[in-house]
């Protein structure tokens, strides 16, 4: 009967099998790292829309917020309204008025935007961006 020799490995062997799984773990990692890579342009498309889709936003808010003005100037000069009157008289007033009675403006005003744009917000539910002059 001849007996098989079960060989260990010899010191040579070692280093390769431990740079075989160096290698193994490597390419995984690099698998993984393409795969972010790939990942990357559409995080980045997704946050591009996400600030496109808030600079709209932004825009409807403020054409909202215009439109609530332009209704509140309507109501004060009724008939004699006209969009070019409004931001006369307030520049004219506003350069005119004392500092305490801006203050005061100032402070009234916080109450007076968010009641008039919670009324206007139930009421309308979408608002048209084109200011029809009467």
């Amino acid at each position: 009967m001849t007996d098989k020799l079960v060989s260990k490995p010899t010191q040579s062997q070692i280093p390769k099998k431990e740079e075989k799984a160096q290698n193994a773990l490597l390419a995984t990692n690099t698998k993984k790292s393409k795969d972010k890579r790939n990942e990357s342009p559409s995080i980045v498309v997704r946050i591009d829309e996400k600030i496109l889709e808030l600079k709209k936003k932004k825009e409807r808010i403020q054409i909202q917020q215009a439109l609530l003005f332009m209704k509140e100037a309507q109501k004060i000069f009724k008939e004699d309204m006209s969009f070019n009157l409004a931001p006369l008289i307030l520049s004219e007033t506003w350069n005119k008025t004392s500092h305490s009675q801006k203050e005061d403006w100032q402070k009234r005003a916080a109450s007076f935007c968010v009641s008039s744009f919670q009324k206007n917000e139930k009421k309308t539910p979408s608002i048209d961006p084109t200011p029809h002059q009467s």
